[in-house]
């Protein structure tokens, strides 16, 4: 709304201005050419105000035209060619002075156009100026984008190629580190094959030296019975011949008691003889057996022994002790 108010202000602005132009041109003698009076000065004064430029000049001229109009309406009651007539017969203003004056306004309208011109021109070069300005820095920001971008794509790049280089070197880190446990895992193996032959090595050398052992002692207590049977074969060989001994010994002292016997029958009794030592010297053979007997049932003596000394088995004794 405010925007439209100020165009209708202006507007009405510019309409009173004209009419006050054209009074003046009129006075001056411009006839039909005096409607290029406000087309001069207005398009000046509009060109300024859309510039920002001049707009002291241009409302200073713009002033004069439009006073110099009204003075004239207002002093002739708004009859143009009354104006100049009653103005031409008292001799006021003349009308030379006027259109004298209203050609240096025009000269100075000429004169701000053209400096407004320049003025625009400055002002259009330094905007192409800006504008290039703004490209360049554009085209430069854009290079510079572009360079960034490009220095981002090398560095991703880059980025990529140090990701697979280093996904290589782990691999290549990893298969070593498998490679050589591998090698690990069959050193171990091979090991422990090494140390189970070994180990079987040394359970099969003790087997054989506790066989070889087993055989020697098998030896030795088969040696040792053996001598223990002949000592006791010795033995009982012995007691044998000491019982044959002792049992002619007792069949001898028989023989002789009976001889004795059948004598004293046929004898009268007579003084007793000695009987001679070696006779009761020998040892029974019976009585022996049981004192041994007795001394193993009293503990003195075991079977081994008593077996020994007899030159009989330990069953025997066994028997002889338990009947």
């Amino acid at each position: 709304m405010t925007k439209w108010l100020t165009r209708l202000s202006l507007t009405a602005v510019f309409v009173l201005g004209i009419h006050g132009e054209i009074v003046v041109g009129v006075f001056v003698g411009l006839a039909l050419f005096a409607y290029a009076l406000p087309l001069a000065i207005d398009t000046y004064v509009v060109a300024a105000f859309r510039a920002g430029r001049d707009i002291a000049w241009a409302l200073s001229l713009l002033a004069v035209t439009i006073g110099g109009g009204h003075y004239l309406i207002g002093a002739t009651g708004g009859d143009p060619k009354r104006a100049v007539k009653a103005l031409g017969e008292h001799g006021s203003v003349p009308q030379g002075a006027m259109g004298a004056a209203v050609g240096v306004v025009i000269v100075l309208v000429l004169w701000r156009v053209h400096v407004l011109s320049k003025a625009i021109k400055a002002d259009e070069a330094a905007a192409a100026q800006a504008v290039l300005n703004a490209e360049r820095a554009a085209r430069d920001a854009e290079i510079a984008e572009q360079e960034r971008l490009a220095a981002l794509e090398h560095e991703r790049v880059e980025h990529a190629a140090r990701l697979r280089a280093e996904e290589a070197d782990r691999a290549r880190a990893e298969r070593r580190e498998r490679e050589q446990a591998d090698r690990d895992r069959e050193e171990a193996k091979a090991r422990q094959a090494r140390e189970n032959r070994e180990h079987a090595a040394r359970l099969a050398a003790e087997e054989a030296e506790r066989r070889r052992r087993a055989e020697q002692d098998r030896a030795a207590a088969d040696l040792a019975r053996r001598e223990a049977d002949a000592r006791a074969e010795e033995a009982r060989a012995r007691v044998l011949a000491e019982q044959a001994a002792a049992d002619r010994a007792a069949a001898d002292r028989a023989q002789a008691e009976a001889a004795a016997a059948r004598a004293a029958k046929a004898k009268p009794p007579a003084a007793a003889k000695p009987e001679p030592a070696g006779l009761h010297a020998v040892p029974s053979p019976t009585a022996s057996r049981e004192e041994l007997i007795e001394k193993v049932r009293a503990g003195q003596l075991s079977h081994r022994e008593a077996a020994d000394q007899l030159g009989v088995s330990t069953k025997t004794i066994q028997r002889a002790v338990n009947g």
